[in-house]
């Protein structure tokens, strides 16, 4: 794979930065109890009202052309009419975030299963990831990466100074944002713990897994996603326990 394009994935936060690790995880760890406990405190109100109210800004036209006219065309890939199908199915993720109109969606070839959110402006999806994902579970990926958006700045510092487990906690937090993003559409929550599992599974037989200090190990993430649903679930049940069943 072309270099340009191998060191672009590095700065985008991206789905290939998840640890090896058997999946035994009984307990969360500090990062994912941090994560769960940031979603506690809202899920009392409504999680979906609370990511509107928090949503940053649009990147603006004019940085997002700049971006794209910065962005290396070496190693992009053009889909094929199945991989656009798939590709044309992030629509409503992305409409979801109000993302519509500032995220492009480019299909890339690094040799391993990537997906990953270059500066607020640009998805990058391999060949890979999507030919190993189905559907849905490119949708819950793609929750995750517009996850990384609530966080950038916090990110982007954590990054800098080398706090991992900061790095680690804000990791599990986008799997949150993807999760309440999945349940307010409709989609099966599931489709995150076999996405990270596949994405996981793939890239270990490449050798291509992420830092297992500054990223979570796949464990961690599958029993912080399992918790997270339950809460989110649990905030749904409240809701309509006040008014949903009355919606004629």
């Amino acid at each position: 794979m072309l270099r340009k394009i191998a060191l672009l994935t590095i700065s985008a936060f991206g789905l290939t930065n998840i640890a090896s690790g058997e999946n035994k995880t009984t307990e969360l760890g500090s990062a994912g109890t941090k994560a769960l406990a940031y979603f506690q405190g809202i899920a009392e109100r409504s999680l979906d009202d609370y990511l509107k109210h928090v949503r940053p800004p649009r990147v603006s036209a004019a940085l997002k052309a700049r971006i794209i006219a910065q962005l290396p065309h070496e190693g992009e890939v053009k889909p094929s009419t199945k991989m656009q199908a798939k590709l044309a199915a992030l629509a409503p993720i992305l409409r979801y975030h109000e993302r519509s109109s500032t995220t492009e969606i480019k299909m890339i070839s690094v040799g391993h299963a990537f997906i990953g959110l270059h500066a607020r402006a640009i998805l990058l999806v391999s060949e890979d990831a999507l030919e190993i994902l189905t559907t849905e579970e490119l949708q819950a990926a793609t929750a995750h990466e517009m996850g990384h958006e609530y966080f950038w700045q916090e990110y982007e510092l954590s990054r800098e100074a080398g706090h991992n487990e900061a790095i680690r906690e804000i990791e599990m937090r986008c799997d949150g944002i993807a999760l309440i993003t999945m349940r307010s559409l409709g989609l099966d929550a599931s489709h995150l713990i076999s996405q990270v599992v596949k994405m996981t599974r793939f890239n270990e037989q490449l050798r291509a897994t992420g830092s297992a200090t500054r990223y979570p190990s796949l464990g961690e993430r599958v029993e912080f996603i399992r918790a997270m649903t339950d809460l989110v679930n649990g905030s749904l049940t409240r809701r309509c326990s006040l008014g949903c069943g009355q919606r004629k």
